[in-house]
């Protein structure tokens, strides 16, 4: 077998070492990928008590499973996982959540601790006289006494946090924050729960889940203040179980926005150019004095803006770009009109 020459081999570590850099493959890090269906399917929970005193609205349960994957690395450097599942258009008010925040031990029963105090006591007394060289005295006295007692009780043992939830935004998103233990695993596949008050017409609706892996890398300068791998979020259409052209507006608006995102990537190149279209907005982008023409983030802009909003610089987009977005804020809108608001 052919070897290669020192300066190759020197070449080749350089080279692996500035990818483990740049693409933090360190084997002390770990790289997360999350999964969430396209479709979620509700169920009316709604009782006679609640719909006797509130007859316009109605409760639905979704159930989210949530996969985490560590494609890379350890589980052993990440910190926690964040969940966040919201109505991006506030057109929903979360009323329960599953699971709720978790407390737990490695330590089964209590603790048992025992105290013990000792005392110790002792008098000495020595007298030593001398009248001339015939006589010479010496006495001495001595008590010693030791006392010791045990106070034995039992103390709770030490709990530490494994998952947290609650609601945000106003009650329109829940959030769940899971840590790893020895008894608890973050990799895997699990259920998350909302039970959210709708209106009484409502068939469909609109969910944004956001899912972020945390690491303690130090050596990356990541202390947990900022996600691995960055953030994921997700699209996920909502429809009432049994409700078939709602499941189809739902299926529609994942589809479409599937669409937009993969033109909007084939297409970077181009849409880039027409930020600035002309020679003096090249020359005034130079010195900030002109805004381009597409926002740079416009496609994060378009998935989180309402669906009525017209924004004036899609005229710049590519013709094929542009054709797809007017079909997904279409969808959006369909959409937005099975919520009921």
């Amino acid at each position: 077998m052919a070897r290669l020459p020192s300066s190759s081999l020197s070449l080749l570590a350089t080279l692996l070492l500035l990818s483990t850099v740049r693409y933090g493959f360190a084997a002390a890090s770990a790289c997360v990928q999350f999964d969430v269906p396209d479709l979620v399917a509700c169920t009316d929970i709604s009782s006679d008590e609640f719909l006797a005193s509130n007859p316009n609205e109605r409760l639905i349960e979704a159930r989210i499973p949530i996969s985490s994957l560590v494609r890379l690395g350890s589980e052993d450097s990440l910190l926690q996982f964040l969940y966040i599942l919201e109505s991006p258009q506030q057109t929903f008010r979360v009323v329960d959540y599953s699971p709720k925040t978790v407390m737990e031990s490695d330590i089964v029963g209590h603790v048992a601790v025992e105290q013990t105090r000792g005392k110790n006591a002792n008098l000495g007394l020595k007298a030593n006289s001398a009248f001339g060289d015939s006589l010479h005295a010496e006495a001495s006295a001595a008590n010693g006494s030791t006392k010791s007692d045990a106070v034995r009780f039992e103390r709770l043992p030490p709990l530490r946090l494994l998952s947290a939830s609650g609601t945000m935004r106003r009650g329109t998103g829940a959030y769940f924050k899971l840590k790893p233990s020895t008894q608890f695993a973050l990799e895997g596949a699990r259920d998350f729960t909302i039970v959210a008050r709708v209106p009484g017409s409502w068939r469909g609706d609109l969910l944004r889940v956001h899912c972020a892996a945390y690491g303690g890398d130090e050596g990356r300068g990541n202390r947990g203040g900022e996600p691995i791998c960055g953030t994921t979020a997700f699209s996920v259409g909502l429809y009432l179980a049994g409700d078939e052209p709602a499941r189809q507006i739902a299926s529609r608006l994942v589809r479409e926005e599937t669409r937009l995102k993969q033109l909007a990537q084939s297409q970077h190149g181009e849409i880039e150019d027409r930020k600035f279209p002309s020679l003096g907005h090249k020359l005034g982008a130079i010195f900030s004095l002109v805004d381009p023409k597409i926002p740079d983030h416009w496609l994060e802009m378009v998935i989180g803006l309402s669906p009525a909003s017209n924004k004036d610089f899609s005229r710049y987009l590519p013709d094929e770009v542009r054709t797809a977005l007017t079909s997904y804020q279409e969808a959006r809108r369909q959409i937005a009109s099975l919520a009921g608001r």
